[in-house]
């Protein structure tokens, strides 16, 4: 390719990504022993934690937010649950963009915790498990699918979803803390100008907990977490907060529920720094954190009790007081314009090695990993683009069956470590 050429499909490639803005809606939700036969909740057909009644009622509550994070706690002991999350409650009605991540069994295993993603928006670069001698949490690497991504310009984000102990007692609040102490070893490798998620069941009564003061300051390393509705305080049975209550939904449990109305704070979406100031591309949305279903006038009362909830449609009250003792946690986060820049030196050197032959480029890395690639014509169109697992004792084999005869620059990127290259690829 000409020099002249070369420069002119840079700046028009610029041009075409030069924008990258989406908004993300993030959602998690305490499922209430989906799908589990424990003492006092029976999950069969007529029990009184019915799958066949929680179903359709989760259905209105997703439908009504729309997330394109979905992150839950206290799913049942089985993968097939997951998979019937996904197919009665998130694809459905013509829906099919909600892909599920790897699930994790317990150590507790009524109480399982894992994500959701809206595919069309999100990519998932990593799944790892937090162990503890407690709970296991799990970990996710995002990223946005930007336009901007076949330049190698897009948003990632740390998330963390979790279910920490439950329970009153001095012994349930060190082994809530002994959890975070886990979650903060793991998280202390994240450069802190990262974004970073993190969801979950906290069980907390009161923001001195020194487990919830952990997050908010970790003293071994970590991320120092935030509420992004700077709403901290000693939250249970205290009506100061109780626009912020999440358990429980109902006045009278049913043996399986707990009951008691609205009175604790359990459930959350904290974040960093970054996504509080949006400095690394993404950025909390001011007022759109809540507790679906919380109208702030229902303290110690169900949701569906006099004054009439007007939070959210009667069908949507209705859902959320018969689906689970929780209610749902949201919050978005506007993707701020990014400017795309490309390396001066397409052929960067870095950890991919290609080769042609015949109809497909051979891949080769010396790192296991998730890598996104494009392949994009002289004037800037995106031909082919996708994205493959590599492993180092095998190349992995990309077709180009499909591309005319031509010059192509061809982008990889790492979608764990962030590291990109170009080449260039001539089909004849």
């Amino acid at each position: 390719m000409k020099t002249t050429q070369l420069y002119l499909f840079l700046m028009v490639l610029s041009i075409r990504m030069l924008y990258a803005q989406d908004t993300l809606t993030l959602m998690h939700h305490n499922l209430t022993n989906y799908g589990n036969n424990v003492t006092g909740c029976d999950s069969g057909p007529v029990g009184n934690n019915a799958l066949v009644m929680k179903d359709p009622n989760f259905k209105i509550i997703v439908k009504h937010i729309n997330p394109d994070v979905y992150s839950v706690n206290e799913l049942g002991s089985s993968s097939l649950l997951l998979d019937r999350l996904l197919a009665n409650v998130l694809n459905t009605d013509g829906i099919s963009h909600f892909e599920k991540t790897a699930y994790v069994a317990e150590n507790n295993p009524n109480s399982s915790s894992t994500l959701f993603y809206n595919k069309n928006k999100l990519g998932l670069s990593r799944q790892l498990t937090i162990n503890s001698a407690v709970r296991r949490s799990q970990y996710y690497r995002l990223y946005h699918k930007s336009t901007s991504l076949p330049a190698g310009d897009t948003v990632f984000f740390h998330y963390v979803v979790t279910h920490l102990k439950a329970g009153t007692t001095a012994s349930d609040a060190s082994q809530r803390e002994s959890m975070v102490n886990a979650i903060q070893t793991f998280l202390a490798n994240i450069p802190a100008n990262e974004n970073c998620v993190f969801a979950g069941d906290f069980n907390v009564y009161r923001s001195s907990e020194a487990a919830f003061q952990k997050l908010l300051a970790p003293t071994g390393g970590g991320v120092d977490f935030i509420d992004p509705i700077n709403r901290i305080g000693s939250w249970t049975a205290n009506s100061t907060f109780a626009d912020v209550h999440t358990q429980c939904p109902q006045s009278s449990g049913n043996g399986c529920f707990s009951g008691g109305g609205l009175d604790d704070r359990f459930d959350w979406i904290m974040m960093n720094q970054p996504l509080i100031t949006g400095t690394s591309g993404a950025q909390f949305v001011t007022g759109s954190y809540k507790a679906v279903g919380n109208d702030g006038q229902h303290y110690n009362r169900a949701i569906n009790a006099a004054p009439t909830n007007t939070s959210a449609p009667a069908n949507v009250i209705s859902a959320l007081f018969a689906a689970s003792d929780h209610l749902p946690v949201v919050a978005k986060l506007r993707l701020n314009n990014t400017s795309v820049s490309i390396p001066s030196n397409i052929i960067s050197k870095s950890k991919f090695a290609i080769s042609s032959k015949e109809e497909e480029i051979r891949i080769h890395t010396s790192k296991q990993g998730t890598v996104f690639y494009a392949f994009m014509s002289s004037n800037g169109q995106i031909m082919k683009q996708g994205s493959f697992s590599v492993d180092p004792e095998k190349d992995f084999r990309l077709s180009i069956h499909e591309l005319k005869a031509g010059m192509y620059l061809l982008q990889l990127i790492d979608l764990y470590s962030g590291e990109r290259q170009w080449f260039r690829v001539n089909k004849s």
